[in-house]
């Protein structure tokens, strides 16, 4: 009598042989698949590591920067641009001229938002390192960056 794997459309010689297969096969590891993008992990952590970590699931999650960006209701904020990029046009959209008041306000919560972030995402993963100097922090894998006093005043 022969035993048979219906997934893999094998035949084996004895039962021993096919509980092996379906023991040992990558064909029949437990996997844990991410609903969102596709792919496909060993292990329910492997899994949870990748949608706190990539990339492409950190979109979904609203930042600082989100937020301050977003505080501007008739801006066409885009996430995926460069914050200091995002800022410049914000400041071309809404007309500001350095050294005004509102310009300086703006400025103030673009700046704290960037820190915000900067502790949140950059700080706990140790990817950081300072330029000496000018006081930045600057984080090597996004390009985030927070001024060292502003940190102080976070609580970093």
């Amino acid at each position: 009598m022969s035993s048979y794997c219906v997934p893999c459309d094998r035949s084996f010689n004895n039962e021993e042989a096919l509980q092996q297969h379906l023991r040992d096969s990558p064909a029949h590891a437990p996997s844990f698949d991410c609903d969102e993008c596709e792919q496909s992990f060993n292990s329910e952590e492997a899994l949870q590591q990748h949608l706190r970590d990539s990339p492409v699931h950190l979109q979904d999650i609203e930042t600082p920067l989100d937020v301050f960006f977003n505080s501007f209701p008739t801006f066409d904020y885009n996430p995926s641009l460069p914050p200091a990029i995002s800022y410049a046009s914000l400041q071309s959209h809404e007309g500001w001229r350095r050294g005004s008041v509102i310009s300086d306000v703006a400025w103030n919560g673009y700046q704290d938002a960037r820190c915000v972030e900067w502790i949140s995402r950059c700080a706990p993963k140790r990817t950081t390192y300072m330029v000496r100097g000018r006081g930045q922090f600057n984080c090597v894998a996004c390009a985030l960056s927070c001024n060292w006093r502003r940190a102080a005043s976070k609580n970093v």
